[in-house]
């Protein structure tokens, strides 16, 4: 194993963790050859009745409303972390409009089908395997490995007060996401991954 991340589940209705078992179902044992690119999207597939998805919390457009296949934006973001602690390169990934209750500010991937995705690239030299589960009332996210690596990686956050811009004549907040690359225990390197930019009324709803 060369990098986990995990979420709990504590708190979420059965309609929403069945749908994550079905997500986490699809994704467990995905194997991704080097330079081959995994899309959350087309591996998971569409979220239907006919493929047994159930209405659930979502949040959209800033608000929680009820949708089939609420809680795979869980995955996702379970999923994303974990790649990232792994070495693997985020291809494209989208914040939700509002900060979730299971994962920090800034560490979270939202999905929507047709038009927001969640990709991963595996630019190592080796075979990688997704293994994706529910472990009680943890989600637990794995990525296993041909051979143990160099580097280890960890998650870094900053955040900072944002002014009010004229714009939107509101204060926020702007969080930046950084992996830093570690050898022996060492840090070596800080690399920049992204930058959320969130009203501070939405950081306060959290």
């Amino acid at each position: 194993m060369i990098g986990s991340f995990s979420t709990t589940l504590l708190g979420s209705n059965p309609a929403r963790t069945h749908n994550i078992r079905l997500a986490a179902n699809a994704l467990d044992g995905t194997l991704l050859e080097p330079g081959v690119e995994l899309s959350f999207n087309e591996r998971v597939g569409p979220r239907t009745p006919e493929r047994g998805y159930l209405v659930a919390p979502v949040i959209l457009r800033e608000e929680r409303q009820l949708q089939l296949g609420g809680g795979i934006c869980q995955v996702a973001s379970t999923v994303f972390d974990a790649a990232l602690v792994a070495g693997l390169t985020p291809v494209e990934r989208y914040r939700h409009s509002s900060p979730v209750d299971y994962i920090a500010p800034g560490e979270d991937a939202t999905i929507a089908w047709g038009y927001k995705d969640l990709k991963l690239r595996n630019d190592s030299e080796q075979t990688v395997r997704l293994r994706v589960g529910v472990v009680g009332s943890t989600l637990l996210a794995r990525i296993e490995a041909e051979a143990p690596t160099e580097l280890s990686f960890e998650l870094l956050t900053e955040e900072r007060d944002v002014p009010a811009s004229t714009d939107s004549n509101l204060p926020g907040r702007e969080i930046e996401l950084y992996r830093i690359h570690l050898q022996d225990g060492q840090e070596i390197e800080r690399e920049f991954v992204h930058r959320d930019l969130y009203p501070s009324a939405r950081i306060k709803d959290r």
